[in-house]
């Protein structure tokens, strides 16, 4: 049975909590070897990501992707902040936001985050009230 990056990221996470810089870099060293004798190196990328997510979450940070037809102004990118601290209980610096350009949804964003999705674009409403009329 191979291992996942997920199994891996959380494997690394837990052998690096609470130890030294020295002893760390022994680890990953180790962990590096160990992921190209089982000849998964491929996986790296996905370990990164995946690793980088656990320690957020430690951290007690959020991501959240915001996508919009248009880079944000500060203001609605406050507005996207507010609106994630109301739903997850989370202070402002807790929300990290991954902003990305999507000519398709027209105007306004839409916020993927924790699994869930709010459409707040034009295109999201065009597409419901189109579902609703047919």
């Amino acid at each position: 049975m191979k291992i996942t990056a997920r199994q891996y990221a959380k494997a690394l996470a837990e052998a690096l909590e609470g130890v030294d810089e020295q002893s760390g870099k022994k680890i990953v060293r180790n962990f590096v070897e160990t992921v190209g004798r089982k000849r998964q190196t491929k996986l790296f990328g996905s370990i990164i990501r995946n690793l980088s997510e656990i320690c957020k979450k430690r951290e007690g940070k959020i991501e959240a992707e915001v996508v919009s037809a248009f880079p944000l102004e500060d203001k609605e990118r406050d507005s996207v902040i507010d609106f994630l601290v109301g739903k997850f209980s989370k202070n402002k610096s807790d929300i990290l936001i991954e902003e990305k350009i999507d000519p398709s949804v027209v105007g306004g964003f839409v916020i993927s985050s924790e699994g869930c999705v709010w459409d707040m674009s034009v295109k999201g409403s065009i597409d419901r009230l189109e579902k609703t009329l047919k």
